[in-house]
């Protein structure tokens, strides 16, 4: 493999940075441009679809069960903000961001030196890894397997 093809596997914390980051503006911009009438804990009144605007990217959303997907109109990419809108918009599951780098055509990552596949099958056992490693932590307040970074977005 050359330096180059190294160069295009993302780093997994800088992935993780990136969703949470992009997931809070979203829900965020959808609180703004939504502040009433809309029960966030369950998405219900707000519209099954629509199209927000954050940072100069236009973004298409709807609305799934207690969730809300995004897609941004010119790239494609995708995010998928399952549940917890109402108090951890920071949250994430495997499957998100298995979603997410599949939506800019990514499915290796590096954490540290190493190379690994980031799919459907293993992401909860590299996660759970990196919450030993305290990179992330277990987010309680939601069932299943949701994290929160233990490290600074920015």
């Amino acid at each position: 493999m050359t330096d180059s093809q190294k160069e295009d596997i993302p780093e997994l914390i800088e992935v993780l940075k990136s969703f949470c980051s992009l997931q809070v503006a979203l829900v965020g911009k959808l609180k703004l441009d939504y502040p009433i009438g809309v029960d966030w804990k369950d998405v219900i009144g707000l519209p099954k679809r629509g199209a927000v605007v954050v940072d100069g990217r236009h973004w298409n959303f709807h609305v799934h069960g207690t969730g809300v997907s995004f897609v941004e109109q010119s790239s494609g990419l995708h995010i998928n903000c399952h549940c917890g809108l109402a108090a951890h918009a920071d949250a994430f599951d495997p499957g998100r961001i298995v979603e997410f780098l599949y939506s800019r055509g990514i499915s290796r990552v590096r954490i540290g030196g190493n190379e690994v596949t980031f799919n459907f099958e293993n992401a909860w056992r590299v996660l759970a890894d990196l919450c030993s490693e305290n990179v992330v932590k277990r987010c309680d307040a939601l069932s299943g397997w949701h994290y929160n970074l233990c490290l600074p977005r920015g």
